[in-house]
């Protein structure tokens, strides 16, 4: 990329994929609107997207895979922001940091010397994030009716930082936000002020959603719990059609109602219900938008037996009945 790059954060911009070495990038747009990159091979295609604004950097990362893969990804510069999972689960890690997986909707505040970290995917799936990169000076003007992030602030050395122990889901309300931010069809002046708004917006509720008791130590310290709570996630998702009680799935993973109750506020910062209403929704409104299903039939495909309280749960979500998808197409 040429020194016309050079303010853009992705500028410095390096990505390896493993078995494959170093990947070329292509700059496929530099504006005005923003700087976009891309990188494709047998492995899939990989997007990089930034809007640079004055106070922060948008990036809109997505992946597609057409095999397993692990992708590293490096830029020479501090980052301090919040990363969020828009599609798919995400296994990471980060030099100093504890890694893991971050699941789909979850996100967390992070700081880094240097921006280096390290993302496994499965082959045949899509995966996307989205990033926002503050300037320290922005974030100070917030510090006073957030404590936590004051003393985050106040804590960052030389050495990488997160601003909770584990990630935190984010509201369906955060996450129709950072659509809104991906979907701006704006210009100009407009564009600009819709995005500080949009901007402000998400960090407020992002940290409204931190609670001092999210930086407690947990519950649930032993790994196998933990992995029965990620196995009872994945057996809800799995069976969204009929969906089985408290009691059921706790049975089924081995594990008692207290701790399973515990535990998914630990791990995925949501309760089982919220988490298996968002997945139920986001099911939904794939069927609705991909396939050939009538409403009813993606009601009962997303265990709702009774159509209007699915129409009823669906609008409360996305802010439109599911028959206005089907109409839309």
């Amino acid at each position: 990329m040429n020194s016309k790059n050079r303010d853009y954060f992705y500028s410095q911009l390096k990505v390896s994929v493993q078995g494959h070495g170093r990947a070329l990038l292509q700059p496929l747009q530099c504006d005005e609107d923003g700087l976009t990159v891309v990188a494709a091979g047998p492995y899939g295609n990989l997007v990089f997207r930034e809007i640079l604004c004055e106070d922060y950097t948008l990036l809109h990362n997505t992946y597609s895979c057409h095999e397993d893969m692990t992708v590293s990804y490096s830029v020479p510069s501090p980052f301090l922001g919040f990363h969020f999972a828009v599609r798919n689960d995400m296994n990471y890690t980060t030099p100093g940091l504890p890694g893991g997986i971050i699941y789909r909707n979850q996100y967390n505040m992070f700081y880094l010397p240097e921006m280096e970290s390290t993302r496994t995917f499965r082959g045949e799936q899509e995966y996307e994030s989205f990033i926002i990169h503050f300037t320290p000076a922005y974030l100070k003007r917030w510090e006073e009716p957030f404590p936590l992030l004051s003393a985050f602030l106040d804590s960052l050395s030389s050495t990488p930082a997160q601003i909770n122990r584990a990630n935190m889901s984010g509201t369906p309300e955060m996450m129709a936000i950072i659509q809104h931010i991906l979907q701006c069809t704006y210009t100009g002046k407009i564009r600009r002020m819709f995005l500080q708004a949009k901007v402000l917006e998400l960090l407020m509720l992002a940290l409204q959603n931190i609670t001092p008791e999210g930086n407690l130590v947990r519950p649930l310290r032993r790994h196998s719990d933990i992995q029965r709570i990620e196995e009872a996630r994945q057996y809800l998702v799995a069976n969204l059609e009929e969906p089985c009680t408290l009691d059921e799935l706790a049975q089924k993973v081995g594990i008692n109602v207290f701790k399973l109750k515990v535990g998914f506020k630990q791990v995925y910062g949501t309760t089982v219900f919220a988490l298996l209403t968002e997945e139920r929704m986001q099911r939904a409104i794939h069927l609705l938008r991909d396939t050939d299903k009538l409403v009813v039939e993606v009601s009962e495909a997303v265990g709702y037996k009774n159509l209007p309280n699915f129409t009823s749960a669906f609008k409360r979500r996305f802010g439109f009945t599911p028959s206005a998808v089907k109409q839309g197409q």
